[in-house]
């Protein structure tokens, strides 16, 4: 007998499969989704074996969950999420059903939390920083995502020093379980995501404030917005999925989007990048997230398995990411562009303006402080691994090729300074 959990009205709380690991992250609040229910059975110990999993779910009825994942099947940028969910079938033996929809079948980026909560998947990208009204404390760690180097290795930095304040802090897991959802893994590892280049039309880059000033820069977010701003352009808020047409049709001049976005096909229109190794933009960075009732109602050995396989989600994204990154940089050069960092002028009003917007946030009540501390602690960590995080994107992608990269390192690093403390038990 396959087991379909029970579908609750919006904002009941659905649990999905993808809380797996964030499920864990919630032991520091008031409640736990570590513990797992009474009658939850028993798990394994952390590095068991596949066959020691398979054994524990011996006795287990099926169990079938949605996850939906963005792009078109066999998009590089799905790779992440595709090779971990199909890990939790196969070290399940088949009892973890998971079916997977691509694209924006069920929801789009607005409606995944929704969807999420509603029922209508398990598992998905929920993207917080489109909603900051309902999100707000989420989103202080949006709006201080630049936070850290600059450079292709900087985006490691950015997923552990966030990750661990997610954890450090009930008040992050417990607003998005007020909504219905668990964050599996709360930042996203993809290098692609989390460098933001201003990519531009024309025959040079537009790296200092005299050839920025009076350019449309599209930008979403007030962090970006206000980046662009103190760089000497125009934001435009246009979605990434409306870019296309808007440079087409010249309507806008640059965007400040993510290297996924521009890997969308935005490069040939927009090859003229800016990258700085020292100072960098903000992102939108989405959090793989699950139902919270799924997640509740799951065996205690699923929900270990569900965490225990985040390795595999993390691996492939970060490989995956580097790829990314190298096939933008290579379609960019095919189009007569080039990447270059900031210049001087417009790096200084760049660090000028991320000064005082983490001021204001200190203002609004975020701690700042230990922001900074964090970073300050993974940048040593990463660069102590050898991943150096101050190379510019140019020199790290000549420097490094992408077999030659083993992100386990990081990985046991991330586990055993961060998650481990919050595993299903």
């Amino acid at each position: 007998m396959t087991t379909t959990h029970p579908r609750t009205t919006a904002r009941t709380r659905i649990l999905t499969a993808a809380s797996l690991a964030t499920g864990a992250a919630l032991a520091l609040g008031g409640c736990s989704a570590s513990q797992a229910p009474e009658d939850a059975g028993s798990g394994v110990a952390f590095g068991a074996s596949m066959e020691e999993y398979q054994a524990a779910f011996a006795d287990i009825d099926p169990i079938h969950l949605v996850a939906q994942v963005d792009g078109a099947e066999g998009w590089l940028a799905n790779v992440g999420r595709v090779a971990y969910l199909e890990s939790l079938g196969e070290w399940s033996d088949g009892k973890l059903d998971i079916e997977i929809v691509y694209g924006s079948a069920i929801a789009g980026a607005t409606d995944s939390d929704d969807a999420l909560a509603d029922g209508r998947m398990d598992i998905a990208n929920a993207q917080l920083s489109y909603e900051p009204d309902i999100y707000p404390i989420n989103n202080r760690l949006t709006d201080a995502s630049f936070i850290g180097p600059g450079g292709l290795a900087g985006t490691l930095v950015s997923t552990a020093w966030m990750t661990e304040m997610i954890y450090s802090d009930p008040a992050y897991l417990e607003e998005v379980e007020a909504e219905g959802m668990m964050m599996l893994l709360p930042q996203h590892p993809m290098w692609a995501t989390f460098v933001t280049p201003i990519a531009c039309a024309g025959d040079e880059p537009r790296d200092d404030s005299a050839s920025l000033s009076g350019a449309i820069v599209a930008a979403t977010g007030t962090t970006k917005t206000a980046q662009v701003e103190a760089l000497g352009a125009t934001p435009a808020s246009v979605g990434w999925l409306d870019q296309y047409e808007a440079l087409q049709r010249g309507s806008i001049d640059c965007t400040a989007s993510s290297m996924s976005a521009l890997f969308s096909g935005l490069t040939e229109i927009v090859p003229q990048l800016v990258v700085d190794p020292e100072v960098r933009l903000g992102s939108g960075n989405p959090t793989l997230a699950v139902g919270l009732d799924v997640w509740e109602s799951l065996p205690l050995v699923a929900q270990q398995l569900m965490f225990d396989r985040l390795d595999v989600y993390l691996a492939t994204e970060i490989t995956a990411g580097i790829d990314i990154v190298r096939e933008v940089v290579q379609a960019a050069q095919e189009h007569g562009g080039t990447v270059v960092p900031l210049a001087s002028d417009a790096r200084s009003a760049l660090r000028a303006a991320n000064d005082e917007l983490l001021e204001e946030q200190a203002e609004r009540g975020a701690d700042v402080d230990s922001f900074i501390d964090a970073a300050d602690r993974w940048t040593g960590i990463v660069d102590d691994l050898g991943y150096d995080s101050d190379d510019d994107l140019i020199q790290f992608l000549a420097d490094h090729e992408t077999k030659d990269i083993d992100p386990q390192p990081y990985i046991d690093e991330l586990f055993e300074r961060v998650l481990l403390e919050h595993r299903p038990a």
